[in-house]
């Protein structure tokens, strides 16, 4: 999964780049968006723009992010992981 992600942003990182570098007008837009998006991500500090995401986008209630996306994965719940055999439970 890491690898597929590491690709995607390596991709979405290089359109981006180009498109700011780009000095024809029929690219005004996209380098306008361009220019706005890596301007936003670079001066917000990055825990603000966590928040956004993980708080903000449930809130949407859309129908194609869960509200289990943003917890917590099972397997670090203690129900999963504590061992069974414990003397203490």
């Amino acid at each position: 999964m890491f690898l597929a992600a590491e690709v995607l942003i390596l991709i979405v990182a290089l359109v981006v780049a180009v498109i700011r570098q780009s000095t024809g007008p029929v690219l005004l837009p996209l380098r306008v968006v361009s220019t706005v998006y890596v301007d936003v991500c670079r001066g917000v500090p990055l825990i603000l723009l966590i928040f956004a995401i993980g708080f903000g986008a449930p809130a949407l209630e859309l129908k194609v992010i869960s509200y289990q996306s943003a917890a917590t994965p099972r397997s670090t719940t203690r129900a999963t992981w504590w061992p069974r055999s414990c003397s203490c439970c």
